[in-house]
Order: C-alpha cells, then structure tokens, then sequence
C-alpha cells in the first residue's frame, strides 16, 4: 500500500497528448464553422444591401422620369439631377463596383438595372442581381 502511495504521488497532474489532440480539434470544428457562418451573413448582407441601393435608384429613375418626361441616359445624370442623393457611392454596388445601367427600347422595361454581384464578372447569371426581377 505505502509502494502505490509512493507511485500515485510520483505523476504529475496535466493532460496526456490524445487529450490535448481532442481538444484542439474539438476547436478547430468549432472555428471552422464559426468562419463558415460569418462569410455567409456577410455574403447575405451584401446582396441585401445592393437589392436596397437597386430599389433607391429604382425610385429615383421614376421620380426623374415624371419629372423630365424620359429617363436618364446615365446613373451620373441623375446624381446630377439632384434626385438621387449619396453622392458617386449610391451608383456602386456593396462590392464596389458601379450598377449596370441602360435605357432599353424593347417595351418590356423602360431600363436594364443590374449588378454583376460579388465576381464582379459579367455572365455569372448565379449572382447577378437584376432591378426586375430582385425581390
């Protein structure tokens, strides 16, 4: 009995390696999904901030147009026009780039209003945002 005393007291108190493995992976999952979940809200956050802009600018091209009767030829026009307020930045997307804009002919829509979304490229249908058909 004295010799396991002897033994028990000789073991130092800590974690074994299988222990210490356990737990950083235990946080690297955690991290992992934690980054995972802050790129997708921040993804989120920047389509829900460009279909605001696009519905701002959508709001203004009608005010523009009761006003001068035809609407602008370009987004510049009506910054300039004083409808539209924010400065050059209201006719940026939430990644920076400017909207895509054109007074179309084709009777359908009055206007082509859409951003290239966060590619930045244009033909990436997936995330291009569209001001007719963005809800």
């Amino acid at each position: 009995m004295a010799q396991e005393m002897k033994h028990r007291s000789s073991l130092k108190p800590g974690f074994t390696l299988i222990e210490l493995m356990i737990g950083i992976t235990i946080i690297g999952i955690l991290a992992g999904g934690i980054a995972y979940t802050a790129m997708t809200v921040m993804a989120n956050a920047g389509r829900s901030s460009t279909k605001t802009s696009m519905q701002t600018i959508k709001n203004s091209l009608m005010l523009y147009e009761q006003e001068k009767g035809e609407y602008p030829k370009t987004l510049r026009a009506l910054l300039d026009s004083g409808i539209l307020k924010g400065g050059p930045k209201v006719i940026k997307d939430a990644w920076g780039q400017n909207f895509i804009y054109r007074v179309t002919s084709d009777g359908k829509n009055p206007y082509e209003l859409s951003s290239y979304g966060p590619d930045g490229k244009s033909g990436g249908k997936a995330s291009r945002l569209d001001a007719w058909t963005t809800k």
